[in-house]
């Protein structure tokens, strides 16, 4: 199983003394989107504690081109296929009903949401429509578009266009209720 969750929902999980054999992977900011209180180019916990079987740290930031927002990190190639690893690692775990792979950013919205939507894209018998059918998520296209292009998924670009337009118009008329 994939989980979302935002920088305060996996610090909660990790310091919950129940949760044991922990997965996570850990997406944090750089320095050029650190907005310093807390410090957001660290994972909310310690990544040593005894509970976490494996962890994967990135630090990128939540754009979507070189020039979005200067001096930011898109994510790069090597984030992209350092993700793809974890999940040929963990792919049993992320097929799993009893385990769960948490993918953290900032906000659990947008670069965590992309990372699951891929591997859900990538998975035998998943699908990414969980994802793209539900407002709270606003998957960063560059995170979603690089870790298909690297797996050699070949996705016609209109049905990618039309995910993110989908989620968008949900999105909106969320923000109308």
């Amino acid at each position: 199983m994939i989980q979302i969750c935002s920088r305060h929902q996996i610090a909660q999980i990790v310091h919950n003394p129940r949760m044991w054999n922990l997965i996570i992977i850990s997406i944090n900011d750089t320095e050029a989107f650190n907005t310093g209180k807390p410090d957001t180019t660290k994972p909310p916990f310690n990544i040593d504690s005894n509970n976490i079987k494996d962890i994967l740290v990135l630090n990128f930031d939540d754009v979507e081109s070189e020039t979005e927002y200067l001096p930011a990190k898109l994510m790069s190639d090597d984030d992209g296929i350092k993700l793809l690893n974890f999940l040929v690692k963990h792919q049993k775990v992320a097929l799993s009903k009893t385990e769960t792979i948490f993918i953290h950013c900032k906000g659990g919205v947008s670069r965590s949401a992309a990372v699951a939507a891929a591997f859900s894209m990538l998975l035998p018998n998943q699908d990414d429509w969980w994802i793209f059918n539900d407002p709270q998520y606003a998957p960063n296209r560059h995170v979603y578009e690089t870790l298909l292009k690297l797996a050699n998924l070949e996705i016609p670009q209109q049905s990618i266009d039309l995910k993110f337009e989908k989620n968008q118009i949900l999105a909106n008329i969320q923000t109308m209720k």
